[in-house]
């Protein structure tokens, strides 16, 4: 199995680069529409600029725009398997496939005037059904399908060091719950079955030296814990399982993801949970800092008026201030192998805030010129470079009277989030300037089309006060 992960990572990097084309004007991406596929979607091709020089960010990139066409793709192929959403002319009220792979149709309606088209169309739609039936027939272990999730994802860069951990640990918690069956086989009362488990287990199991060395069987045989696994960290790992699922429908390996909208309600809203700085506060905070102690002050205040995360500061190297369209930005970027991007759409420009100029950032980029990393005195580990920031910061806050369980480092990303909502500022420049994807934008608005540009991004991220 080792071997068979190797390969498919290696398979993988050939791909990408397959769909990489140079131009003059640099990298651009090119994927073929499949040709059963193009009266849907109205092209031969799918075409992207990918805005950079080097061939590793381009290969970088492409990997993610082959994962995201193959996902448009599946899911246009997916509307031609059910006859009552094709949307090619002809109509039937039944269509079905015997073991032989033999295909019957009932209620076939063509139009007349459209005879030629309309039987190209239900010839494709017979060969993608066949297609599709035979690829149900794909069947994959538990664990093997946990173990090439996380080597495909950890191949292309789509998670940090600690996010792939913390991810390892909950799919292997699933594993254990459910046994390492065929994960076709897997239903929706299986999913439930994690999901009453999970309530029942206890808080830091490896930790206590009362569960860390029993299996889940053993713990739900003993007393109830004191303090059981909250409903955000059972929703986390339930968002986990149905991550590695959707992974699994994307190979037709499973008919359906069964993880999918089975976190507990909390209660609250999701904007209430995640807390935020009130203006004061961030004043307060701001206000009392050392300017002497340049790495915290200064990565502080980036989040203050950026909204970045906190690894995203602390990686970055002084090459990572440029100047575009004469807007100053920090490039976030995984260009070295010491850097980490969350998710493609983390790859960005951020203005730098007309605030952080006037105290005199720049001049403190200039002082490092001859430095390649921007806060040199960071140290990389599992998590990043944000480790001493996050450890200090968690004792500053305390000391200037905020609550134990109160806003934390991050808190500042929601604070900038919900400060430019409230500026009535574009849902979409909110979501370039923090690289987030968007839950409600479509594959084509997030794929291919760009970002705003610079100087629109610094006009709203300005307007940004405390």
């Amino acid at each position: 199995m080792v071997i068979l992960v190797i390969s498919l990572v290696i398979r993988r990097r050939k791909v990408s680069e397959k769909y990489l084309l140079a131009t003059p004007h640099g990298w651009y991406f090119r994927r073929a529409v499949p040709k059963s596929l193009q009266p849907i979607l109205g092209k031969t091709v799918l075409k992207k600029p990918l805005k950079t020089a080097t061939f590793t960010e381009a290969k970088a990139e492409a990997r993610f725009l082959v994962a995201d066409s193959e996902k448009l793709f599946q899911k246009l192929r997916d509307s031609m398997s059910d006859p009552r959403i094709w949307p090619i002319g002809f109509t039937l009220s039944k269509a079905s496939i015997d073991q032989s792979g033999n295909v019957t149709v009932e209620g076939l309606q063509m139009d007349p005037d459209k005879i030629e088209a309309e039987t190209a169309a239900l010839r494709s739609f017979m060969e993608t059904l066949k297609c599709n039936n035979a690829k149900a027939g794909n069947t994959l272990k538990l664990s093997d399908a946990i173990e090439q999730f996380i080597a495909e994802k950890s191949s292309d860069g789509s998670w940090s060091g600690k996010t792939k951990d913390e991810i390892q640990a909950a799919l292997d918690l699933i594993a254990e719950i459910l046994g390492d069956q065929s994960i076709s086989e897997l239903t929706r009362e299986n999913a439930l079955s994690v999901r009453k488990t999970l309530i029942k287990l206890p808080v830091n199991r490896s930790k206590d030296p009362l569960y860390r060395d029993k299996s889940v069987a053993q713990i739900l045989k003993m007393k109830t814990p004191a303090q059981c696994l909250s409903t955000a960290s059972v929703n986390k790992c339930i968002t986990r399982a149905s991550a590695l699922w959707e992974w699994a429908l994307q190979f037709n390996y499973v008919n359906s993801n069964i993880f999918k909208k089975m976190q507990l309600k909390t209660g609250k809203a999701s904007r209430d949970l995640r807390e935020r700085f009130t203006s004061d506060q961030v004043k307060l905070l701001l206000d009392n800092l050392d300017p002497s102690s340049e790495d915290r002050y200064w990565i502080t205040y980036i989040a203050a008026y950026s909204g970045m995360r906190l690894n995203e500061i602390c990686q970055l190297d002084i090459k990572d201030i440029v100047c575009k369209d004469n807007v100053y930005s920090f490039s976030i970027n995984a260009i070295d192998n010491d850097k980490s991007l969350k998710t493609l759409s983390s790859k960005r420009l951020v203005p730098i805030h007309d605030q952080l100029i006037y105290l005199g950032f720049l001049k403190y980029v200039e002082s490092r010129k001859n430095s390649t990393k921007l806060f040199p005195n960071l140290k990389l580990t599992k998590n990043g470079f944000g480790d001493a920031i996050s450890k200090w910061f968690g004792g500053y806050r305390q000391k200037l009277g905020f609550a134990k369980k109160g806003p934390v480092f991050h808190s500042f990303r929601h604070t900038v989030a919900d400060s430019l909502k409230q500026l009535r500022v574009d849902q979409t420049i909110i979501e370039d300037i923090l690289g987030h994807s968007g839950n409600n934008r479509s594959a084509t608005a997030t794929t291919y089309t760009n970002r705003f540009t610079q100087d629109i991004l610094k006009i709203e991220l300005n307007r940004l006060t405390y």
